[in-house]
């Protein structure tokens, strides 16, 4: 079954000290797309980057993974590849250069719409710098209307990806929440979005009740917290995991719940009505398995998620012994 990801693509330049800077492709859905490709989903990405040394490095990364990708013709990207810099001493200190974000036009022609329908993608990831930069932030909106009526929508806003370039506003996010089936967003990312006086609760129901399903938390080492607008909270504590590098783990997370959501046969548009009463018990399941797809990643360095059957692997382990299980999950229901 097939994903569709709409997102930026970057290098990223790793400062740590004065050892030698350490660049690899990168970006919030460059890494989910490598998430669902490991997954053994089918993946389109809509991205963007320049024909410069840096593209050409995302382009052979994302061929290797064997992802599919949805560009702009090469006279159409005359710009140098964005890059992030990041200070290993600072993680929140994220410089970007050279952005720009412009991708192809919605699929609405005939022809573009015979092939999504073939294609049939079960869910549509986008979020981070592609909702935030024209003019290609508006193509992005135009993307997701298009494909709303083929499958599920998750959006991943991941600002602080965006550094201290470029600013957002709790009303850029929600315009995106509204549009979503499922999102997932960081506890830091609400602190930089709303302060750090934030109620996590309240403002997970105001977000279902702008017609979100399904809204993850994700809490860095306290694992994440799942709402749904069937009336379930689920709270899911942190895998005891060597943590080795947090990069992509969000991402990863993201990832595995959209390919839990297949799993769970919830995927696609017609199964949009099923996901909005989904259970407690799947819901919670949603939540264990993105939990610990991003708990392999954090295990070794780099933004490497897992390959399906390691993760399905782990998966079914901890399944399997219930006093690990009576441990590691803990649930409660707010209507």
């Amino acid at each position: 079954m097939s994903a569709i990801v709409i997102g930026e693509s970057l290098i990223e330049v790793l400062k740590n000290g004065d050892e030698p800077p350490i660049q690899r492709p990168c970006g919030s859905m460059y890494n989910t797309a490598v998430a669902l490709a490991n997954l053994g989903r089918h993946t389109r990405f809509v991205t963007d980057y320049g024909t410069d040394t840096d593209g050409k490095a995302i382009h052979e990364s994302l061929e290797h993974k064997g992802i599919h990708e949805v560009l702009l013709p090469d006279d159409k990207r005359d710009k140098l590849t964005t890059r992030a810099y990041v200070d290993m001493a600072d993680l929140h200190n994220i410089h970007l250069e050279n952005i720009h974000w412009n991708i192809p036009e919605a699929p609405t022609s005939p022809a573009d719409k015979l092939d999504i329908s073939i294609f049939a993608p079960c869910v549509t990831a986008f979020g981070s710098l592609a909702c935030h930069v024209s003019p290609g932030n508006t193509r992005t909106i135009e993307w997701i209307n298009e494909l709303h009526e083929y499958s599920l929508i998750f959006y991943g806003p991941s600002t602080q990806n965006l550094g201290n370039t470029l600013t957002t506003s709790p009303e850029q996010v929600e315009s995106c929440v509204q549009l979503a089936d499922v999102v997932r967003i960081s506890e830091n990312d609400l602190f930089a979005i709303y302060g750090e006086n934030i109620d996590f609760d309240a403002l997970a129901h105001r977000w279902l009740e702008l017609g979100t399903s399904i809204i993850a938390i994700t809490h860095s080492g306290e694992g994440s917290v799942l709402y749904s607008c069937s009336g379930h909270r689920v709270n899911i504590p942190a895998q005891n995991t060597h943590i080795v590098d947090t990069f992509g783990a969000g991402d990863s997370y993201l990832a595995a719940l959209m390919d839990g959501v297949i799993n769970s046969n919830l995927g696609r548009a017609e199964h949009r009505k099923e996901l909005a009463n989904i259970s407690e018990p799947t819901l919670r399941m949603l939540g264990v398995y993105a939990t610990m797809a991003a708990s392999l990643t954090i295990g070794r360095a780099g933004p490497h998620p897992p390959m399906r059957q390691e993760l399905m692997d782990l998966y079914q382990t901890y399944l399997t012994n219930p006093i690990l299980a009576s441990h590691s999950i803990g649930t409660d229901n707010k209507n």
